[in-house]
């Protein structure tokens, strides 16, 4: 009987304010009922107030952190941060004070996940993200709290050096403008400096055939100077993958308007640069690809296996092709690269009578040969001796 009241008053402290309890009653409830249940009781609640002395008669109540509420049942009763957020999360219970009390001490992971996955929108954590120099997830936190003067200082920060440009303009140029390069803040009070670095990003992202010449080229050069060269690269080459019916110019003369590095841009850069950018089979790519197929078969010699591979899966097929592939496979043969020479024939789908043709070096080198190169010459209906 006095047991069962014991318990009972134990239990009744812990469902009302385990933070009051002392540490003899803290030790009794966990021999009693054990550290889940303790656990339990104590994040039924995500946070607790505890008087705070003032010098005047009045008393004001401050935050008292659920990891010392548990800390005081003793070291096994404790969990990680991680753990208590997740917990809170489960039962959805809401959790901003202890969030932001823990704001400087969350993993980056911990506070990519609180926004991303569990969903919170505060300034709170847009600053946090600030402080921490990641200035594109500011960026798009304050954008969404429709905080456009804090968005316009983190882009500004994450486009402050030709590193940090580079870095990030991918995200900078998905936060400011839609997929077709229209700006998704337009019609809004965002009022950006025609002086400042985001307004001149944005103008070389939407618009990079003006801005490339305008001011005698200027323009261009201050673009250069602040992003770097592969920046607005970049984004001459994205612009023209949206604009490629519209825009008749070719990405290699738009670069080279913009002088430096880019001057030297050949078309092959700008192909490369095209597919690295999408997939092969991007309509933009292909359309480029075919424009400029006199060039390809001006210029065999100078493409990587990789680039010939390529404009086949464009099912572009320029002048000589077959005859610079047919080398090809010759030379690495007489360097016995039997997997280049295997590649290559599997590039060249339609040359099967080439990889036919040395059937007999195949059967003499099987042993030598990867499951993938066997596969490869089976898919060519090459089977030499002793395949089996």
């Amino acid at each position: 009987s006095d047991v069962c009241s014991s318990d009972l008053k134990l239990l009744r402290e812990l469902f009302n304010r385990p933070d009051k309890m002392n540490t003899k009653a803290c030790e009794e409830s966990v021999k009693s009922f054990g550290l889940s249940v303790i656990q339990e009781f104590v994040l039924r609640k995500t946070e607790y107030k505890t008087a705070k002395k003032k010098a005047s008669s009045k008393s004001e109540e401050e935050y008292f952190d659920v990891l010392d509420v548990l800390a005081n049942f003793g070291s096994e009763a404790t969990m990680s941060r991680r753990m208590v957020l997740e917990y809170f999360q489960q039962r959805k219970l809401v959790s901003d004070s202890f969030i932001n009390f823990h704001l400087t001490e969350w993993e980056d992971k911990d506070l990519f996940d609180i926004v991303d996955k569990f969903g919170y929108l505060r300034q709170s954590l847009a600053d946090e993200f600030y402080r921490r120099n990641n200035y594109t997830k500011a960026t798009e936190l304050n954008l969404k709290l429709r905080n456009y003067h804090d968005a316009k200082k983190a882009a500004e920060d994450a486009l402050s050096t030709q590193e940090l440009a580079k870095k990030n303009a991918t995200k900078m140029r998905g936060l400011w403008l839609n997929e077709k390069n229209k700006d998704r803040y337009k019609e809004k009070d965002t009022n950006i400096d025609p002086e400042s670095r985001l307004y001149l990003f944005i103008q070389l992202w939407q618009r990079p055939v003006h801005t490339s010449t305008c001011q005698d080229n200027s323009i261009a050069a201050y673009c250069v100077s602040y992003f770097g060269s592969s920046t607005v690269q970049n984004a001459v080459l994205a612009s023209y993958m949206i604009n490629h019916k519209l825009d008749k110019e070719d990405p290699v003369d738009i670069l080279h308007n913009f002088g430096g590095p880019l001057s030297n841009i050949s078309k092959l850069d700008v192909f490369r640069g095209l597919l690295h950018l999408t997939t092969a089979n991007n309509e933009a790519v292909q359309c480029y690809a075919k424009a400029h197929n006199e060039f390809w078969s001006q210029h065999l010699e100078k493409m990587s296996n990789e680039d010939i591979h390529a404009l086949l899966g464009l099912k572009v097929h320029p002048t000589g092709i077959e005859r610079v592939l047919i080398e090809r496979v010759k030379i690495c043969l007489g360097k016995k690269s039997i997997k280049e020479a295997i590649f290559l024939s599997n590039i060249a789908f339609e040359f099967e009578c080439y990889a036919t043709a040395h059937n007999e070096f195949w059967s003499q080198h099987l042993e030598k040969m990867s499951n993938e190169d066997i596969h490869a010459l089976l898919g060519l209906k090459v089977h030499p001796t002793g395949i089996e």
